[in-house]
């Protein structure tokens, strides 16, 4: 490419002093650029004379494509360069439902605001759901709590507080922070066996067994509405329950329940810049 870059500047500044003054090499050093070039074509590219510097028959018939070439490197270099400043690209994640609803539009218009022409495909799913996305390459990253990430690379970026979901005039209701003791001796209602649920896997912990008439596919606002029905009793994130349309108790646990998230990847190197 530099010895395009040669002819061109000779050809533009008519002479090989011009051009080395230019470009920042000696003149011997342009000389020798073009020499090699020429011996690559196998013909002479530049008439030299005490009158300057003209392309041959030859090179004027070439030189159009050089300067094509030169043209589709530099086209190249700026978009390179437009994608590394984070002009343009796909953003492909997926994220749990509270996420998505609740918090990734927040995250997705602020950063749109700053780099209007990034695009981003969202996906929606359970954590089983996540962990086979980005097994099988369909997204860049996910969110995800780390426990249930397996062996991916974790950057934890949030930690939030699960919140026992009541019906309004339930008894539980009397306490300023649930006893899980009490709650496991209620009919509760979750979501389907995943992974890693944070309240399934703490109430274990605590060995609290509630009983659990219905079980739930990847719906917490399924949850929700039975709730307010008075079909049981749940514990959800207080990011999911933010802004939900129910009429509900909510009430911090005892002891507490917290859902850490962190963006997890298969590796950093490939990730979109």
């Amino acid at each position: 490419m530099k010895r395009y870059i040669a002819l061109h500047t000779i050809v533009k500044y008519g002479s090989f002093s011009a051009a080395a003054e230019k470009l920042g090499y000696t003149q011997s050093a342009i000389s020798q650029m073009i020499t090699n070039l020429e011996n690559e074509f196998g013909f002479r590219l530049l008439n030299r004379s005490k009158q300057g510097v003209s392309l041959t028959p030859e090179g004027r018939d070439i030189y159009p494509y050089i300067v094509q070439t030169l043209n589709s490197a530099r086209s190249l270099n700026e978009r390179a360069q437009e994608i590394h400043d984070m002009e343009s690209g796909i953003v492909r994640l997926a994220a749990i439902e509270s996420v998505t609803i609740n918090w990734l539009p927040l995250l997705i218009d602020s950063f749109h605001a700053l780099h209007p022409k990034v695009e981003f495909e969202i996906y929606e799913h359970n954590y089983a759901g996540l962990t086979d996305a980005i097994t099988k390459d369909e997204v860049d990253f996910i969110i995800i709590a780390p426990e249930a990430a397996g062996g991916l690379t974790l950057r934890h970026i949030k930690t939030q507080q699960m919140l026992a979901v009541l019906p309004k005039d339930h008894p539980l209701t009397a306490y300023e922070a649930v006893p899980l003791y009490e709650f496991a001796q209620e009919p509760s209602i979750f979501l389907e066996d995943a992974p890693f649920h944070e309240p399934v896997e703490v109430l274990k912990n605590l060995e609290l067994h509630s009983s659990t008439p219905f079980t739930v596919h990847d719906s917490d606002y399924a949850i929700m509405a039975m709730v307010e029905r008075g079909m049981g009793v749940s514990i959800l994130s207080e990011l999911m329950l933010y802004g939900s349309p129910f009429d509900l108790a909510l009430r911090p646990t005892d002891p507490p329940i917290y859902r850490s998230l962190a963006i997890a990847f298969k590796n950093d190197r490939v990730l979109p810049i």
